[in-house]
């Protein structure tokens, strides 16, 4: 997936539009065709993440992703297992943050 996939210019036209909207006020609308999630609850579909809710399962939990022993709190809501290889090749997501990589996991969807 590179800068001029259908995916990354998806999430990057849904965002400059939201953030377009939201600034200006004005009476442009935005339709939302679809819901992609990636949580801390579940990261391949929606359905799995709203099996999560529905069964009242939490995603917090102790800190893997880095050494939290210099900061108060010790938990947070990590994604946990997730594999940007499924969702884009090597070279972009190692050019990318992590951030960007569920942004196209959720458009994907």
């Amino acid at each position: 997936m590179n800068a001029a996939s259908p995916v990354v210019r998806r999430v990057v036209v849904c965002c400059l539009m939201m953030g377009a909207s939201m600034s200006t006020h004005d009476s442009r609308r935005i339709v939302i065709t679809g819901v992609g999630l990636v949580t801390a609850l579940g990261v391949n579909t929606v359905e799995e993440t709203w099996d999560a809710v529905v069964s009242g399962r939490s995603g917090v939990s102790l800190i893997e992703t880095f050494d939290s022993a210099a900061f108060p709190t010790h938990i947070a809501a990590e994604i946990k297992n997730y594999q940007s290889a499924e969702y884009m090749d090597l070279k972009d997501s190692k050019r990318t943050d992590r951030s960007v990589h569920y942004a196209a996991n959720a458009a994907r969807q």
